[in-house]
């Protein structure tokens, strides 16, 4: 629960828990208030060609998948939240199947979509499959970004530059550094600006209580904390053990002061 407690906010909690509920309430909606025009596809369709989709079918259909995809969705969310990052994003990928099963099921209810002798016109078909396509293009990038950010920060350094790979990664000049210290407590964190935050390991751009703009490059609750000031902004980082990042500590600190 600390991840929770002392990293997220307000409004990050708002931003969590709307997704599922706006889901929970669209598949409500359509399921038993019937407002099929809340229906992608259909709200924009002639009123000829809605006479031949069987609303009432479709209707529970879409409904159905909305609870399913929301119940996915905050179950996977909250997963990620209390650190069972993994567990979380296994749940969230069964949103893969299920968007897929929709496509195709939905065609069924749509008359337009066959022609006189009851079969599906290529039109149909090349229209699903762009989208099938598009689909997986989109789940390929957001695995890559998933597995980048399982991924540890790797901290190399010589002579005059200290250099953080992955994602977010920088370069920094060891002349640039004008102070190093090692913190056994993370400030709070209020706000994630432009980062990522998968499970504990939090990477980019973040908001710290009484620090301001900062870089981090943490896995969260493993301290200590390596603090780098320079004119920029302040770096928070820290290795997957605190044995690792003492080291590490000692090194940067080592290399710092041979570059002044």
């Amino acid at each position: 629960m600390n991840v929770l407690e002392d990293n997220m906010g307000w409004l990050n909690l708002v931003l969590i828990v709307t997704p599922p509920l706006l889901l929970f309430g669209i598949g409500y909606l359509i399921r038993f208030r019937k407002m099929y025009w809340l229906i992608s596809g259909y709200n924009t369709m002639s009123a000829a060609k809605k006479q031949k989709v069987d609303t009432e079918k479709l209707g529970v259909l879409m409904g159905n998948m909305c609870f399913i995809m929301g119940t996915l969705m905050f179950t996977g969310i909250m997963l990620i939240v209390l650190g069972q990052a993994a567990i979380g994003f296994i749940v969230m990928s069964g949103l893969v199947p299920v968007i897929i099963y929709i496509l195709i099921a939905a065609q069924k209810y749509d008359g337009n979509n066959f022609d006189e002798t009851g079969k599906m016109k290529t039109s149909t078909k090349f229209a699903i499959g762009a989208i099938l396509a598009g689909l997986l293009v989109i789940l390929s990038f957001v695995s890559y970004m998933v597995i980048q950010g399982f991924q540890p920060s790797a901290v190399t350094f010589d002579q005059t530059t200290l250099t953080i790979s992955g994602s977010y990664g920088q370069s920094i000049s060891l002349q640039d550094i004008q102070s190093l210290e090692l913190l056994e407590q993370l400030p709070v964190i209020e706000l994630r600006t432009n980062g990522s935050a998968i499970g504990e390991r939090l990477r980019g751009h973040f908001r710290l209580r009484d620090v301001g703009q900062v870089m981090l490059y943490l896995k969260v609750g493993v301290p200590p904390y390596i603090v780098i000031k320079t004119a920029a902004q302040p770096i928070y980082l820290n290795l997957e053990t605190a044995e690792q990042t003492q080291d590490l500590y000692n090194q940067i600190d080592t290399a710092w002061r041979g570059a002044q």
